[in-house]
């Protein structure tokens, strides 16, 4: 029953997504005291060098690679519902493109596979003839217990795995605070902070007000050692009523047998 279960939850992907849009109005320099000001540095400005400094070399350094994951998925009335996917990983510096292959646990049989790179989501699950496709965005699923809704917040999680931030952050909708370590980017009316530290990204934080959510993907304090992809990574998504807040969902994520620096055959991003 439990194997079942999981195999329903998986491919809820393909039937349930979908994604949200919209403007939002970007902050004006003008007006600004001395310290805040610091905290909006464009990327250009030479008091953001030192932060800077620390995308330019994460970016460089960045490297293809595979690998094998365990996925934990909490979820329901105080995240009391737990469901485990096993899957494989590619990711091709070069292009920005992520294959994700979700598999039964028991026998490891590819249930559910995902491909995507910074626009564009494709998903397809095992038996089904049909490839679903979208805008980069969340991910929407249905506990097969609760039947409640569950969001998976895709784009920080692949932004945490590609690593390509430099052309965005030299937008005119991304502000530097280097004492912080922190980049905030606004895409429409969502909010993004790429939080660093000295050899890696320790953690990504999303919030949508229109959308009264927000997400936070995290390195363990523990696992800050630079390595790319990080051994393990925290995703929790919360509901926000005024000032209540509820989370609704939580991804663990480890990483093993990572193979870095590897050649991908351009034919692994098909299905």
């Amino acid at each position: 029953m439990k194997n079942i279960l999981q195999n329903l939850f998986l491919i809820s992907f393909l039937f349930t997504l979908n994604h949200c849009t919209s403007d939002r109005e970007v902050i004006k320099d003008e007006g600004y005291t001395d310290t805040k000001q610091l905290q909006n540095l464009r990327y250009n400005d030479q008091r953001a060098k030192s932060l800077v400094e620390i995308v330019e070399k994460l970016e460089k350094n960045s490297v293809s690679f595979t690998g094998e994951f365990s996925m934990k998925i909490l979820s329901g009335e105080k995240l009391r519902e737990v469901n485990n996917v096993n899957g494989k990983i590619f990711f091709d510096r070069n292009t920005g493109k992520v294959k994700i292959q979700l598999m039964e646990p028991f026998f490891g049989l590819i249930i559910s596979q995902i491909i995507s790179d910074n626009t564009i989501i494709k998903i397809k699950s095992s038996g089904q003839e049909k490839i679903h496709e979208q805008e980069m965005g969340d991910i929407h699923m249905v506990d097969p217990t609760s039947r409640k809704p569950i969001v998976i917040p895709y784009p920080i999680i692949y932004f945490t795995i590609a690593q390509n931030f430099i052309e965005e952050f030299k937008s005119d909708k991304s502000y530097l605070s280097p004492s912080e370590k922190r980049v905030l980017v606004k895409r429409g009316k969502d909010e993004y902070k790429y939080f660093f530290y000295e050899k890696g990204l320790s953690s990504l934080e999303y919030i949508s007000t229109e959308r009264n959510m927000k997400a936070i993907c995290q390195v363990p304090e523990k696992y800050r050692n630079g390595d790319h992809p990080p051994e393990r990574l925290t995703t929790r998504v919360t509901e926000i009523n005024g000032e209540l807040e509820k989370d609704t969902s939580q991804v663990d994520i480890q990483y093993k047998n990572v193979r870095r620096n590897v050649t991908i055959p351009a034919n692994t991003f098909n299905f």
